[in-house]
């Protein structure tokens, strides 16, 4: 079997994959305290979600390996609230170095194909793999029945350029200068300053979603 057969078999196996559940939170009847956990956020318009939900935003970067520990945990967590929780996710731009990430991102949303988003996280961290061009993560991400000319026609359209907008200017509305970060209802703000650990963010904006303090 070849080392891309391999390969492809690895990153395969993440998009059925589920992390460990947790029997019980880290902090299940902790009152989480503004300004230690969480930041109150000011003036930003109120989001658009269904009835009954609540908006979480993530903030990510493909190359940060924060991101890439916390999906395993926020992917199983998410599922078990989709009644309640309305997630968007947002590949932050601080640099031009993260610009082919929110390319990618915006390229796998547009093109219906999000159920890859771990394994980009996979190809960075574990395989080792550079994000550098459309075409060549076209061609890596082949074996998951992407078109290649595809891909690299959607990676460099304007659609996916104008999205960028969005990837520059929404941290800077809610106050992210790093990542993992994430954002509850529009109202609050959580960064890895508030937490111990990957968990403990998501212990915090289950409190933010149900306790609104």
């Amino acid at each position: 079997m070849t080392p891309l057969r391999l390969a492809a078999l690895g990153l395969a196996s993440l998009l059925t994959a589920t992390a460990p559940a947790h029997e019980t939170a880290d902090h299940p009847d902790h009152k989480f305290e503004e300004g230690q956990h969480y930041a109150v956020l000011e003036n930003i318009p109120p989001a658009e979600v269904p009835e009954g939900k609540t908006e979480l935003i993530e903030f990510f970067w493909y190359g940060c390996p924060h991101c890439y520990r916390l999906e395993p945990l926020l992917k199983p967590w998410l599922e078990e609230r989709t009644d309640t929780v309305h997630v968007r996710l947002v590949p932050a731009v601080f640099s031009a170095r993260w610009v082919v990430g929110a390319r990618v991102y915006y390229t796998l949303e547009l093109m219906d194909r999000l159920d890859l988003h771990p394994v980009v996280f996979n190809l960075v961290h574990e395989q080792d793999r550079p994000l550098q061009s459309g075409e060549g993560i076209g061609r890596m991400l082949e074996i998951f029945e992407i078109d290649p000319a595809t891909f690299a026609e959607t990676f460099r359209s304007q659609a996916v350029t104008d999205r960028l907008e969005e990837a520059r200017e929404l941290p800077k509305t809610y106050g992210i200068d790093g990542v993992p970060a994430l954002a509850v209802d529009g109202r609050y703000r959580i960064t890895t300053r508030n937490a111990t650990n990957y968990q403990m963010l998501l212990d915090i904006a289950d409190f933010l979603i149900h306790e609104k303090p």
